[in-house]
């Protein structure tokens, strides 16, 4: 016997950007003296860190048509193994001053299902 289960779920089309700049400054002073004969160093350094994190999402709605065949005399069970489809890659940026930025993005694009048949 051939049937066709409609399947449908909701799911959360996300789209994410992460920004991190870090800069560091350092300077060094040394002061010795003749009449000793040790030194003093002394070193100063200034991090600075900025992030930035922005995400977007949608909801969407996926529909879809499975057709399956139970053989006679048997139950057939139909396990859906979902699974969400991931674009990563990195968005190149030119900012105010000719600076080129590469900005690392992560975006849910599609979600997707294997099915596992199983006959008892």
């Amino acid at each position: 016997m051939s049937t066709t289960i409609e399947i449908s779920r909701r799911w959360l089309q996300r789209v994410e950007v992460q920004l991190e700049a870090s800069r560091t400054t350092s300077t060094t002073s040394r002061f010795s003296s003749s009449s000793y004969s040790t030194a003093i160093e002394r070193k100063l350094e200034l991090s600075l860190r900025t992030s930035l994190s922005m995400s977007e999402e949608s909801e969407q709605l996926l529909r879809q048509t499975v057709d399956v065949t139970v053989p006679p005399h048997s139950r057939l069970t139909v396990r859906l193994h979902w699974k969400q489809i991931w674009q990563e890659g990195y968005l190149r940026a030119r900012f105010v001053g000719g600076t080129i930025s590469e900005i690392p993005y992560r975006a849910a694009v599609e979600m997707a299902f294997d099915q596992e048949n199983i006959q008892s």
